[in-house]
């Protein structure tokens, strides 16, 4: 296989990681390790110049999100503001709620 030429300057390419690494003050080990594969996973391409011309930049952070928070107080955007919903707050179904007890 014929090697590629060399780029003069590498472009950066930004990944995003976003990794549950906590859960309430406890630090949570399955997303320490999976930060640490992602970082490893990035420094073995940048080091090994698999992408020529190219240098992978990982941007992390440690999500809080609940696949389950049916709280309507989450809705609240002036206290929760980076908040996103995977499932309906449980407001949204009180009429069905009140239409199946009548």
């Amino acid at each position: 296989m014929e090697d590629l030429p060399k780029a003069k300057s590498n472009r950066i390419v930004s990944i995003l990681g976003l990794f549950e690494l906590s859960v309430g003050d406890a630090p949570r080990a399955d997303g320490v390790s999976e930060l640490a594969a992602a970082r490893l996973a990035v420094d073995h391409v940048n080091k090994r110049g698999l992408l020529p011309g190219y240098k992978l930049h990982l941007i992390t952070n440690d999500t809080k999100v609940s696949f389950g928070s049916t709280s309507p107080a989450l809705s609240d955007r002036t206290e929760f503001p980076l908040f996103c919903r995977t499932v309906a707050p449980d407001s949204s179904h009180n009429p069905a709620r009140i239409a199946f007890i009548r």
